[in-house]
Formats: C-alpha cells, sequence, structure tokens
C-alpha cells in the first residue's frame, strides 16, 4: 500500500524543507513500523521538477502539475491544503473511489465534501458525522530530533510567535504587551520575535512601537527549524496571541522543548489549555497579557515536566503513530474507498 501526500504548491525548495517537519518524521516511522509500503510526498511546483529521496521507499517530487496518471491501484491520497487548482485532481480520486485523507489547518476546506477523513487538531474529538466521514482526533506531529530540551540556560524572557508575522498570528499584541510591562512592572522584557515581517494593518506599527518605546525586542527573520529550536530553549515563555483559527505549531514546538506557553485564543488549542501557563480571559487587553507574562517568569515551571507532558499526550511514538496505523489498518481492508469501514471509529 503506498501513500501519497500532496504537501504544497511552491516555487521554492520545500523538500529540503519538508525534510525538518513533523510529518517527516512521522512518515518514516510509519515506513518503519510497516504501516505502509510506500510514501511518495508531491510538491506542485512552478520551478524544476525532480525527486530527492529521503530513504528507501520515501521520496519527495517536485512536477508541473498532475492528474490521475500518478496513481496507483490502492493508493491512499493525502492532501494538505485543498489548493484550488487541485481539484479536478481530488474530484476524480472521488469519483472512483480512492480514498481521500485530509488536513485543513482549519482553513474551512475541511467542510468540502471530498474527504473520507479529516484531521482535526482544533476540537480535540473524534466522530463520524452525518455523510459517513470520519472525523480524526489528530495530534500534529512535532519532529523531536528538531524541537527538544537542550542543556543551556534561557535568556530571553518571552518569545513571541514563531511564524510569519501578521495580525492574525498576533505578534503585535506581544509588543503592545511589553509596552504595559514596563509601565507596571517598572522593567523592560527581554524579548524575540521569530519570522518574516508581513504588512497588515496592526502589524505595520510594530517596528513604530519598538522605536518609540525603545524596546527591547530582536527581530530575527524567518529562522530554520534547527535555530528555532535553540531560541525557544533560551526562551522562559512563550506567547501565542493569534486569532486566525489554526493549530499552528509554534505553541507545540515551544512545549516540546519544555517552554511554559500563554494561549491567546484557547478554542484553537483545545488540546494544550490544560497545560498552558496561562489561557488569557481578553487577548486585547494588553494589561492583562503582561500580568500573565509576569506570573509565568515568577513560577518559573518545569521544562522538564512540559516536555514530558507533550511527549505523552502528542509525541510521534505515544500519540501520533499509533493513531495512524489504527486508521491504516481499518483503510486496507477495502480497496477502494468506502466509508462504512470508518464505523470502526465510533
Amino acid at each position: 500500500m503506498r501513500l501519497l501526500f500532496f504537501y504544497t504548491r511552491d516555487r521554492s525548495s520545500s523538500a529540503e524543507s519538508f525534510a525538518t517537519e513533523g510529518l517527516h518524521a512521522l512518515f518514516s516511522k510509519m515506513l518503519e513500523a510497516g504501516c505502509v509500503d510506500e510514501i511518495r510526498v508531491v510538491i506542485d511546483t512552478y520551478g524544476t521538477a525532480g525527486e530527492i529521496r529521503y530513504a528507501p521507499g520515501y521520496s519527495c517530487c517536485r512536477v508541473n502539475g498532475f492528474g490521475p496518471e500518478i496513481l496507483k491501484p490502492g493508493d491512499i491520497v493525502w492532501i494538505r491544503g485543498g489548493f484550488k487548482p487541485w481539484l479536478p485532481f481530488i474530484d476524480y480520486c472521488r469519483k472512483n473511489n480512492w480514498w481521500l485523507l485530509f488536513y485543513g489547518a482549519n482553513t474551512g476546506r475541511e467542510r468540502w465534501p471530498f474527504w473520507d477523513v479529516v484531521f482535526d487538531d482544533i476540537t480535540g474529538h473524534t466522530r463520524i458525522d452525518a455523510n459517513g466521514r470520519l472525523w480524526l482526533d489528530y495530534r500534529k506531529p512535532v519532529n523531536p530530533d528538531i524541537f527538544h530540551r537542550i542543556d543551556t540556560v534561557p535568556e530571553y524572557d518571552l518569545c513571541i510567535g514563531a511564524s510569519h508575522i501578521h495580525d492574525k498570528k498576533g505578534q503585535w499584541r506581544g509588543v503592545k504587551a511589553a509596552v504595559a510591562y514596563r509601565e507596571m512592572y517598572g522593567k523592560d522584557l527581554y524579548c524575540i520575535i521569530p519570522g518574516a515581517m508581513h504588512r497588515g494593518v496592526m502589524t505595520n506599527g510594530i517596528l513604530e512601537d519598538i522605536r518609540t518605546h525603545d524596546l527591547d525586542i530582536e527581530l530575527t527573520g524567518m529562522l530554520p527549524r534547527h535555530l528555532l529550536t535553540i531560541m525557544m530553549n533560551r526562551s522562559k515563555v512563550f506567547a501565542h496571541l493569534g486569532s486566525g483559527g489554526q493549530g499552528d505549531r509554534g505553541p507545540i514546538e515551544a512545549m516540546a522543548c519544555g517552554c511554559p506557553v500563554i494561549i491567546g485564543f484557547p478554542k484553537y488549542h483545545s488540546q494544550w489549555v490544560n497545560r498552558a501557563a496561562a489561557v488569557l480571559d481578553d487577548p486585547d487587553d494588553f494589561e492583562e497579557i503582561a500580568e500573565k507574562i509576569h506570573t509565568a517568569l515568577i513560577k518559573a515551571a518545569s521544562r522538564k515536566a512540559i516536555s514530558e507532558h507533550f511527549e505523552a499526550e502528542a509525541g510521534i511514538e505515544t500519540q501520533s503513530l499509533p493513531m495512524i496505523m489504527r486508521l491504516f489498518d481499518v483503510l486496507r481492508r477495502r480497496l477502494r474507498a468506502d466509508r462504512r469501514v470508518l464505523e470502526a471509529f465510533k
């Protein structure tokens, strides 16, 4: 049985960066465990086609468009993102009964009718919907070879997010909270904001706020994951203040590193609120954010306990791989998609 994972539409070298992702680590474990015989990651590129082999039976190919010819009998198709140019191919798969799996990051595309299985990392519940589709409680995998505790002394008081910097990710709230912190406690937070700067109504004011208030904030630009894990280990607290509605990797990568996490919008992180250092009542109350940061810095939670809890609740070996193996054991009962077998998850 072969897994085809349709990763992204991209101009850049995503094949190399995919090798640092949690899914890459999960796929490697799936092959080792005999869950599938072969895995092929597909990138729809605007540039040069080609192939990278990660391991025997495991490769990533860059293609200039694709169609049904890419399929083999018995393939399981896993779509990430659901880009509109892929719709004719997805529709072909649905009409010809290929199993269709989907992770949509709460974009709304998870509601498209094609999918047999939706990986749901928002609600924390497994369920069968009225159309017989399986919504599977999904713990987004984190690459343990990259994100883990390292022997270092935290120096940054606060890491504000770990993604592109724009309004829906909420880094601007962290900057406003740093201003409030100085006013409330008479001292500065030493902060770091990893990520590439984008335009946004609120984000456009970040640099001006830093200059006007002479804040002690470092902007690193986009960091590769092997450097991001160092920054998370060197941070005393991680704040995710975004309201974009996606289960961002930043908070879970920080927890894997043992960093206490403050969550601004808990409904998008239902799996983690029980272990967060703080959950905000009002993410637009900058004094509340400053107070929660101050409390988290004083309490200095055990980084070892945080990372061990993360591994128990969301580790690849403890959670992701057993869930995927159970799912694929059910799917292989039917060479063609038959949602009736998904009733096993009721």
